[in-house]
């Protein structure tokens, strides 16, 4: 992956890159923030782009600073890619809507002050076995994104009250085409 990531930084227009250096002068390291189970391999894809802008000369750093997982099974592997030391770890994603939530990542249960402004990305999956093409049955593809009956319609409204509150400069949602598929231009 390394190589491949290289090789797409290695062909951006020099002043493209000079901005990214610039940005990454000016904000430190680039603070993102995650959702549901899947969604950490942005850790990984994270550290290949800082290291294949390295090779370019380029030092830029990234930072999960946030994670919503439902799952406790879950838990432990998204707090193995968490990589500041102040990384707040909801139980649930609409914890992220309160001005205090548990923080799963610190020994004490207690309510914390939640503060997530200035995010450069929010990365977010969901439950997409209504939204898969692969699901085969058409009573649980009903509603998709614009229904909150199903756990993606839920999620996906999550997503959208969190984006509004917070303003992260970037989202990316889990690649699930169907999600755009269903109803053209509406959400995405």
């Amino acid at each position: 992956m390394d190589e491949l990531v290289y090789r797409f930084f290695s062909i951006l227009d020099d002043n493209v890159i000079e901005a990214i250096q610039v940005l990454a002068r000016a904000s430190g390291p680039f603070p993102w923030m995650s959702a549901c189970s899947g969604t950490e391999s942005p850790a990984w894809v994270t550290r290949a782009v800082q290291r294949a802008l390295s090779r370019l000369g380029v030092d830029v750093s990234f930072s999960h600073r946030a994670s919503a997982e439902i799952s406790a099974s879950k838990r432990s592997f998204v707090l193995d890619t968490a990589s500041s030391t102040d990384f707040f770890f909801f139980l649930d994603m609409q914890h992220m809507l309160r001005s205090e939530a548990p923080n799963a990542a610190s020994e004490s249960r207690e309510h914390q002050p939640v503060d997530l402004l200035g995010m450069f990305i929010f990365i977010c999956g969901f439950s997409c076995k209504s939204a898969s093409n692969l699901n085969t049955s058409q009573a649980e593809k009903t509603g998709l994104c614009s229904d909150t009956d199903t756990s993606t319609g839920l999620t996906f409204d999550y997503v959208l009250r969190i984006a509004r509150m917070w303003r992260p400069l970037c989202i990316i949602l889990e690649n699930v085409p169907a999600l755009y598929l269903s109803q053209p231009g509406r959400f995405l």
